[in-house]
């Protein structure tokens, strides 16, 4: 009688065991399904912000630009090639005569990737290194850059790449802050 207890009971257990490895992975599989398209919405956003950002934002934010480039774009220089030039006439001068949009441009294009930072290892596991979502942040920028520049559909910065990459750095490192968090917490 013993013996069928103990059958019983592992059987159960078994059973039981099975059934929360198989919810588990049911949670996991739906949780990766939702940051999978969590991740398509964004980059669809991102996408279409980056692309028609010159063509709306520019002129419904800035109308008196085609006053100082005139009615003829080639005028206009759509492409900044030096490092840190933009960010530092940003802080440094004062003939822009709008620092509110010139913080809002910096600090925007730090906040527009942190969802790409943090959403990447969330989806793809060999996104879970640091250097694997730097350069994946890096390469997304810069394709969006030249996009911009061969449209001209917006102003073509490598500030623009650096900034953005450190708004992909922010969104890992808040992605491996919580993992850690989420780890710690559930081995107590």
């Amino acid at each position: 009688m013993a013996s069928c207890i103990t059958i019983v009971s592992k059987h159960s257990l078994g059973c039981m065991f099975a059934d929360i490895v198989q919810q588990m992975t049911t949670e996991a599989q739906i949780r990766r399904t939702l940051n999978r398209i969590t991740l398509v919405i964004y980059l669809l956003a991102l996408v279409y912000f980056v692309v028609l950002k010159g063509v709306f934002f520019y002129k419904m934010a800035f109308p008196y630009l085609g006053n100082l480039v005139g009615n003829n774009h080639s005028e206009f220089r759509n492409y900044n090639l030096i490092p840190l030039r933009t960010i530092k006439s940003s802080f440094s001068n004062e003939t822009w005569n709008l620092p509110g949009a010139q913080f809002l441009n910096f600090v925007g294009n730090i906040i527009l990737f942190m969802p790409l930072g943090f959403l990447l290892p969330l989806v793809f596991r060999l996104m879970e290194k640091f250097r694997n979502v730097l350069l994946a942040t890096l390469l997304v920028s810069f394709s969006f850059e030249m996009i911009q520049l061969i449209t001209k559909s917006g102003f073509c910065d490598i500030d623009d790449v650096l900034l953005n990459t450190v708004g992909g750095v922010f969104g890992y490192c808040f992605f491996a802050f919580l993992y850690r968090w989420e780890m710690e917490a559930t081995t107590m």
